[in-house]
């Protein structure tokens, strides 16, 4: 989980794991360090790191590959995952998506056919 970065959402939520009342939700960003490296969000829940998303992004292609996304087993179906998707296109709006490899899991699978988007060819001939 990152630390002393940018902090991207905040909000009080309604969730089924806790209906005795809302809980805060936190996205965090860790910029990437250097040009095309790894860029961290980290989604917490009332404090406590409950997963993150890595992502690569090309400025000058305007691509970007998320390369990682977990959330912790317990905080599964609740939409932190989407939150984070959400939070990292919206760094970046009207770049092309991908990801890297999809586990074979159920629950991986279908959260990815419902955040596909189409692919497009980087500018620079690079695959992604």
């Amino acid at each position: 989980m990152c630390t002393g970065g940018d902090r991207l959402m905040m909000v009080a939520v309604g969730v089924p794991y806790r209906p005795d009342r809302p809980v805060v939700v936190e996205i965090v960003r860790a910029p990437a360090r250097v040009p095309a490296g790894i860029t961290y969000l980290d989604v917490y829940v009332d404090g406590v790191p409950v997963g993150d998303l890595l992502l690569r992004v090309c400025e000058p292609c305007e691509r970007a590959v998320i390369e990682h996304l977990r959330i912790d087993h317990q905080y599964t179906r609740q939409g932190l995952g989407r939150r984070l998707v959400e939070a990292a296109t919206a760094q970046h709006p009207g770049y092309a998506w991908s990801t890297t490899e999809i586990s074979d899991a159920p629950s991986a699978r279908g959260f990815a056919a419902a955040a596909s988007r189409p692919a497009r060819r980087c500018r620079r001939g690079a695959s992604t």
